[in-house]
């Protein structure tokens, strides 16, 4: 597909000594083509360099360079850049195109007639667009639509080559990346062999103060160009190319934007088909994204075979540990549409330890559906990260692990699984799960929603030792054309109970409780399934023997009277039933707890652990970076758990200090 020419726009502009003001006249700006990425690099269309991506919305907006190549269809041997490209997506699958957001000839003062790396983002109903030259420097163009059109805003540099005042080349004033922190303060960082930063004035359009070095203790990783400067909760995060011809990708982290950043580490190695590299990073709707480009394009479509001055964009996922720190990213073929690659590595070497203030358990990210594991001394809780916006439903972007001795002190592994980790997992379906023990291994099972079998599966990954790494086995254990229940995706939350004699049963449902053996491989199934005809049963349910009988405690939700299990709230509550073959017949005993604290849901995992019996659920009672608990955002309880003497378990109220600590 050709470069497109610039569709004409009117725009009238008055500046003021102290602020700018505009008044754009809308036009509509059509789009140009619609794609569906199968791998990286994600467009073969044409060569597209230095992402710089931005969440507007429920849409996420991709701003990129364009390498050109020769009229006879080779490589250039240099930088050929005219324009700039613009893209949008709602789901990171079908991606919409636009005309270019406007040419470098929009900028009069430019005189070099190359367009670097650019990016834009939102302030106040108007959208800016921060661009670099080959050695003119940095301006700025406004629009009233992500779209555009786009207009010059100032006439003139932002920032002159000469404000670069550490560097001498010609290119050092390149690659600017935008932050409005949450005060509402906005910041520009630049730079090539220097990292330089200035404050923004809330116009968007004129620099407010001195330009500055960035404050970083680079730790030997020396920075090249093509800064990204973002910030998650408190911590600002500058990511950044380091070397040359490959570069490589770095990041340093900080508590303040004036530093000082500490350099961290790699995010990810040199892709060794490109000289260069440029990152870009964005969380869309829970899942963090990695953009970088490279040159790895092969000739096809009429166009040459990628390289240096002909580089692609490409996505991979991005995850982190509950410290902050990134876990180094693999840079694949394919990328976030694959599915198929198993998952990188997960680095548990950055374990955060933490004491318990009472309920809910854990406060550095929204956790729900509760999963418990007695290993040796120690007790491990595997939970869902759930990561929803406002108005979101769920949002349940990977799984984490916590462990503990004593039920005060804590350590957090991170996320360590995701359902995207699995063949055909769609991203942010990563639904309860729960982890066993048999023969030295460790069997996660878990539910996804599933792009190749319908609605949801159960599948399992395996490791060896509790924190993993878990690699995904390839096929499930359950589709959604094995049962046949009257909830739509019912094949959700599995429970595994590994019998006295080492028999393994997995049970699951929604609406449906099944029950099935499991092989002694532990990955596939042995025999039919069987509905257990549950009574009051909604979902969540978790297998538990003792003296010699069965429980399945779960999450119900019924109405009428008394007789009939009443829930006036109309919210799920924790109920159980016992039976004395796990087969059934299984007998309903009554409720456990009432509905969890501002939570339509609630979710059990019962653990004897050093000589006591706890109940572990989920509420929304956590309040997190100023955003409250909600459908989508729960977090993990913990409260202990009595019997009367002929077995049946008394009622548990919900506390908000927990249970006593173990001594």
């Amino acid at each position: 597909m050709s470069s497109l020419k610039h569709r004409a726009f009117a725009l009238v502009c008055a500046i003021a000594s102290a602020a700018a003001c505009f008044t754009l006249t809308a036009q509509e700006v059509k789009p140009i083509g619609e794609y569906k990425p199968t791998g990286n690099p994600m467009f073969k269309h044409k060569f597209t360099a230095d992402p710089a991506p931005v969440v507007i919305g429920d849409t996420l907006w991709l701003i990129t360079s364009h390498d050109h190549t020769a009229e006879n269809g080779r490589p250039n041997g240099n930088y050929v850049m005219k324009d700039w490209c613009l893209f949008s997506t709602k789901d990171m699958k079908t991606w919409t195109e636009y005309p270019t957001p406007i040419p470098i000839e929009g900028f009069k003062w430019d005189t070099t007639h190359t367009a670097y790396a650019a990016q834009m983002i939102p302030r106040d109903g108007k959208y800016y667009l921060y661009i670099s030259t080959n050695g003119a420097g940095i301006g700025v163009a406004v629009a009233d639509k992500p779209e555009g059109p786009y207009k010059d805003a100032i006439g003139k540099q932002l920032v002159k080559p000469s404000d670069c005042f550490a560097t001498s080349h010609s290119w050092a004033c390149i690659d600017p990346s935008v932050l409005i922190d949450d005060d509402g303060q906005a910041y520009l960082v630049w730079g090539n062999g220097a990292c330089y930063y200035a404050k923004l004035k809330k116009n968007m359009v004129e620099l407010d103060g001195e330009i500055k070095l960035m404050n970083v203790n680079w730790n030997g990783y020396r920075f090249t160009e093509g800064p990204w400067i973002h910030k998650y909760g408190k911590k600002y995060y500058l990511t950044f190319p380091t070397g040359f011809n490959p570069s490589k990708i770095a990041y340093a982290m900080a508590d303040s934007m004036e530093g000082p950043f500490d350099v961290k580490g790699l995010l990810c190695d040199a892709n060794n088909n490109s000289s260069t590299n440029h990152p870009g990073i964005a969380n869309f709707k829970g899942q963090w994204y990695f953009f970088y480009h490279d040159g790895s394009l092969p000739a096809a479509n009429g166009l040459p075979k990628g390289g240096s001055f002909n580089r692609s964009v490409c996505i991979d996922k991005l995850t982190m540990n509950a410290d902050g720190t990134y876990n180094k990213v693999t840079m694949t073929k394919e990328g976030i549409w694959g599915g198929a690659a198993a998952a990188p590595a997960k680095d548990n070497s950055k374990v955060t330890e933490f004491k318990s203030q009472g309920n809910p358990i854990f406060r550095d990210v929204w956790t729900a559906d509760p999963a418990t594991l007695v290993d040796g001394d120690t007790l491990y809780v595997y939970t869902g990260h759930d990561d929803a916006a406002d108005g979101q439903m769920f949002n349940i972007v990977a799984w984490r692990c916590y462990s503990t001795k004593d039920l005060v002190n804590w350590k957090s592994y991170g996320d360590l699984l995701a359902s995207s980790d699995f063949a055909n997992g769609k991203p942010n379906s990563s639904w309860a799960s729960q982890v066993v023990k048999k023969d030295g291994k460790y069997y996660w099972y878990c539910t996804i929603q599933n792009s190749k079998h319908g609605a949801n599966s159960i599948n399992v990954a395996v490791a060896d030792s509790p924190t993993g790494p878990f690699k995904p086995v390839a096929e499930p254990i359950i589709i959604d054309n094995l049962t046949n229940g009257f909830m739509w995706g019912n094949d959700i939350d599995p429970t595994c109970l590994i019998d006295d004699d080492g028999t393994a049963w997995l049970c699951w449902g929604n609406g449906n409780c099944y029950l099935c053996k499991l092989k002694p491989n532990m990955v596939e199934r042995d025999g039919e399934i069987i509905d257990l005809k549950m009574t009051s049963y909604e979902e969540g349910p978790w297998l538990y023997k003792r003296n010699g009988k069965y429980y399945c405690i779960y999450a119900s939700r019924t109405y009428g009277d008394e007789a009939n299990h009443k829930n006036p709230q109309g919210n799920e509550v924790i109920a159980y039933a016992t039976a004395d073959k796990i087969t059934g017949p299984w007998t309903y005993k009554g409720q456990v707890t009432g509905s969890a604290r501002n939570s339509f849901t609630i979710h059990p995992a019962v653990v004897d652990f050093k000589g006591r019996t706890f109940l572990f659920y989920h509420n929304a009672d956590l309040t997190l970076n100023g955003k409250r608990g909600a459908l989508g955002r729960r977090a993990v309880c913990v409260d202990e758990l009595f019997f009367n003497e002929d077995g049946s378990i008394k009622r548990v109220d919900q506390t908000k200090e927990g249970p006593a600590p173990i001594k």
